[in-house]
This record gives C-alpha cells, sequence and structure tokens, in this order.
C-alpha cells in the first residue's frame, strides 16, 4: 500500500507540475536541511539587481526590497558558487521567475518539491540562456568581501540620480543613531564616464544659497588610461568655501580658496574624513558607497549629519 500510494503520489505531481499547481504537491518540512533563519544580500554581477534573501525555513525564502533592470527573465538557481562550470552543474530551485524592471518589492518564494537548503551553498538569479548569474547570494555564510548595495534608506534626487544610506554603529552594525554612529552612503547615477557625483550637509542653518559652506563628498571614477582601464573609483572630502573652482587665496598668507578637498585647506591628509568602501560601472550607472562619520572630528570643514531632525542637503 504505501508504495501505491508514492506512485499515486508522483502522478498527481506529473500532473500538478503540468497545471502549474506544484506546489499542492510539495513535500519538504520546515527543517528540509535548514533550521534557523538566515539574511544576507545579494550581489551584483552582470545586472542591476539588489534585495536581501531572508531564508524562512526548510520550505520558503523572502525576497526583501528587490531591486532588478529591465531585461530578460531568470530562474532562481542553486549552485556551489558562480564560476560557468559550478553554475552549469546546478539547477532551478523554485518556480516563479524574475521578471525585470522590478523595484522595492518583496514576496515569497517557495522551493521546488524534493529541493532542500542542504543541496547547494549559492542562491543565483541566472541566465540559462548565457549559463550567467545576473546576481547571486551565498546562504552558507557571507562571502568573503563581498560587495552589498543594499541600503535602510533611498531616495530619487534626480531623473539620473539617486542617494542610498545606512546608519551604523562604529563596529558597523545597525544603529539608531547614538555616540559614534557611522553613516553610509551610496550616490547612484547614471552619467557619462568620468563624471563626478556629490552630496553633503549644507551649512548649519542656511536656508538659501546652500551650496556656500557645504561640507560635500565627490566621488566618481578617474578618466580611463592605458594603465588604468575604466578608471579607479574615488570618493574624496570636500568644503566648499565659495562658488569658485579651487585655487591660491589672494592673501599674502597664502594657502587655497574655493571647492576644495578639506586635505588641501587643512594642507594634511589626515582631513580627509571619508572613506570609500565600495565602487562599481554596470549597466552604465556608477555606484560608488563611502562611510562618514555622523559627528566629525573635523569641527572646522565638515558638518555633522543630524540623524533625528531634518537638516539641508546639497548633491549634483
Amino acid at each position: 500500500p504505501l508504495m501505491t500510494m508514492s506512485i499515486q503520489l508522483k502522478l498527481f505531481c506529473i500532473l500538478y507540475r503540468a497545471f502549474g499547481l506544484l506546489h499542492l504537491c510539495h513535500t519538504c518540512t520546515l527543517s528540509s536541511g535548514y533550521n534557523e533563519r538566515f539574511s544576507v544580500d545579494i550581489i551584483m554581477a552582470e545586472r542591476q539587481i539588489r534585495g536581501r534573501i531572508n531564508l524562512i525555513d526548510g520550505c520558503d525564502f523572502e525576497v526583501e526590497r528587490f531591486e532588478i533592470s529591465a531585461g530578460k527573465d531568470l530562474t532562481w538557481w542553486g549552485s556551489n558558487g558562480v564560476s560557468s562550470e559550478e553554475l552549469e552543474a546546478g539547477f532551478q530551485i523554485a518556480e516563479e521567475v524574475i521578471v525585470g524592471n522590478q523595484s522595492g518589492v518583496t514576496f515569497k518564494v517557495q522551493l521546488r518539491s524534493g529541493v532542500t537548503w542542504s543541496m547547494f551553498s549559492t542562491v543565483s538569479a541566472y541566465s540559462p540562456d548565457t549559463n550567467s548569474a545576473a546576481g547571486y547570494a551565498p546562504i552558507k555564510a557571507p562571502a568573503p568581501g563581498g560587495p552589498s548595495t543594499m541600503f535602510d534608506s533611498c531616495l530619487q534626487l534626480a531623473p539620473d540620480l539617486r542617494v542610498r544610506w545606512s546608519v551604523l554603529s562604529s563596529s558597523g552594525e545597525a544603529s539608531s543613531g547614538g555616540k559614534g554612529s557611522v553613516v553610509e552612503i551610496g550616490l547612484e547615477g547614471t552619467v557619462p564616464l568620468g563624471t563626478a557625483m556629490s552630496f553633503g550637509p549644507s551649512y548649519p542653518g542656511a536656508s538659501d544659497r546652500l551650496m556656500g559652506g557645504a561640507d560635500a563628498t565627490i566621488v566618481g571614477y578617474t578618466l580611463s588610461t592605458a594603465a588604468q582601464p575604466g578608471g579607479v573609483p574615488f570618493a574624496h572630502d570636500y568644503f566648499l568655501g565659495s562658488y569658485v573652482e579651487c585655487g591660491p587665496t589672494s592673501s599674502s598668507s597664502g594657502g587655497v580658496d574655493g571647492v576644495c578637498r578639506d586635505s588641501m585647506l587643512a594642507d594634511s591628509l589626515a582631513a580627509d574624513n571619508v572613506e570609500l568602501v565600495y565602487a562599481h560601472q554596470l549597466e552604465g550607472v556608477t555606484f560608488i558607497r563611502f562611510r562618514r562619520a555622523a559627528i566629525s572630528s573635523d569641527r572646522v570643514f565638515d558638518h555633522d549629519i543630524n540623524l533625528t531632525a531634518g537638516q539641508n542637503f546639497i548633491w549634483a
């Protein structure tokens, strides 16, 4: 009788698959190969794709705040890595199709019948046509040095410019904005190669002509050279002392004035209080992630970021 029941179940599953009702014969259990929650960010590879994968139980995972650029549909894929050979040896793990041109959606995905988390170590948004991953997430352990493009907040500044940010503790954990908080900022723009982007707090209390006296971080890529094809990413700390290009002052005491790097104004590299975290150029989009302290140690050329009240910022 048990064998007859097993054969009947397989026949039902074949019929359910034919009519798109595979979920009705899904046989995983809540502990199939996995028994605790785990979250990992999707890493971009070949397309603009981001989101957070939350493993819920042995049957399902949630994709949180998912974004993907327009393009061909993709497949949820399981493998033990993202090299061509590893992807080719992988397999489809869910029936749901990944449709292009989505932004900020959260949804649940069910593993296919017979699939358990123990069978693979990486979830990919996979293209069967090219045997490549548009993006991927290592589910057994964090990717070594894997760059995250996820943030807690996002704001469209202009049609071709977006800012993302998260507030972290000095140790890198999520923070509510206490002492020692660090702000990680991502500037993302559809800009020509060699074009810089900028963002930062205006002079405290200023209500018009916000650029004068502002504290801005200017980011981008240097122009491509034979030695550095594609250019080199940068994130520099600037103070906008006036509305002119940085240059020598007319003062007999010397120095520089205008839109200048803090390190030039202070004559010290230690005055550059911005750290480049990660950068890429993909599908015509330049993305730069950098961090700075919410309350800076530089009380001359930097302005604090107020984490509890409104504040004016400039961007370009």
